[in-house]
């Protein structure tokens, strides 16, 4: 809760204006929300106009921070000890062009591997085609022991980017068990998803995703097709649990945020992400994480047309994702 709350707080003192807003552990904040009657323990608001988030107050001296709450932060010289071939122009633009939410969240390890992922991308768009460049760098990471890998992607931010790669991972026979998406004010994406499954015997699907990656975000392929004959697979998830969505205003700010608490489907982080996409709404940042069965998803929102956020807009955008949710 403390790294959380002082991630939130650091960020919105640097980087006023493209701060992704706050990251709260208390997942659906229920204690500062207002409910909806006849949907007891749901944080709903009872008047659509007040459709927004009751922030964590913030201390009035941002500047300090208090040493019982100091935590240990990456730092550029630690980075330029682990990395090479990157010069430390690259570096200081990668700690510059990312949130501290990236670094609160992200080990030394895979900070230094997104720098090299990012000086790979440049140095192929320097020396590609237009279409070259849209090429994205991946990189997959094995953790035998925990039967699980982690694949990251970094490549140019661009509409439906999330879901396309959430769909490709789908389309592989892989589940997403958690996700991370972070992208650069140079609008240079860096995604990561663990999924399950590790070693050789996994190399077949490692194909299919980098060829399928391929053609979705260069052909603009669609991957529903490929994804509903993969979902015939899996078993449906049991209805324990009653899906959860809300949407509502980031306080201060012209974005929106979702939170889902549903079960998990194969398939939903490209069904959720595409109805995002199609609603007018691009990702800035998103949290995912599937625990016993249940999805707990945090996204935030950006309008890409000139609509108002209205209550009338969030609530159809809400509505339609829990359809989504159950289909």
């Amino acid at each position: 809760m403390v790294l959380y709350q002082l991630s939130y707080t650091r960020e919105r003192a640097a980087n006023k204006g493209r701060g992704m807003g706050s990251v709260n552990g208390n997942f659906f904040g229920r204690k500062n929300r207002r409910r909806t009657p006849g949907r007891p323990g749901f944080p709903y608001p009872e008047n659509p106009s007040r459709l927004c988030r009751i922030s964590p107050q913030i201390p009035p001296n941002l500047g300090t921070v208090p040493a019982s709450m100091e935590r240990d932060v990456i730092s550029q010289q630690q980075i330029a000890q682990t990395v090479s071939g990157v010069s430390a122009e690259e570096i200081d633009a990668h700690f510059n062009l990312l949130p501290d939410r990236y670094f609160a969240q992200t080990d030394e390890r895979d900070v230094a591997l997104h720098l090299g992922m990012v000086n790979r991308l440049l140095h192929n768009i320097s020396g590609a085609d237009s279409l070259g460049s849209l090429r994205p760098v991946v990189e997959w990471i094995e953790a035998p022991d925990r039967s699980h890998s982690v694949v990251h992607v970094v490549t140019w931010d661009r509409a439906g980017l999330f879901f396309k790669l959430a769909g490709a991972l789908s389309v592989a026979g892989f589940n997403i068990l958690s996700a991370k998406i972070t992208t650069r004010n140079d609008h240079i994406a860096i995604d990561s998803f663990e999924v399950d499954g590790a070693g050789p015997e996994f190399a077949l699907a490692r194909e299919v995703f980098a060829k399928t990656v391929e053609e979705a975000l260069v052909n603009n392929r669609d991957l529903s097709p490929a994804i509903a004959a993969q979902s015939r697979l899996h078993a449906a998830p049991s209805a324990k649990h009653a899906p959860l969505v809300d949407v509502y205003l980031e306080i201060n700010s012209p974005r929106a945020i979702v939170e889902m608490h549903v079960p998990d489907r194969f398939g939903l982080l490209y069904r959720v992400g595409r109805l995002i996409s199609e609603a007018g709404f691009s990702l800035t940042a998103a949290r995912v994480q599937t625990e016993r069965g249940l999805a707990i998803d945090r996204f935030h929102l950006e309008s890409t047309d000139d609509l108002a956020l209205d209550a009338t807009r969030l609530n159809a955008l809400r509505e339609a994702l829990l359809v989504a949710s159950i289909r």
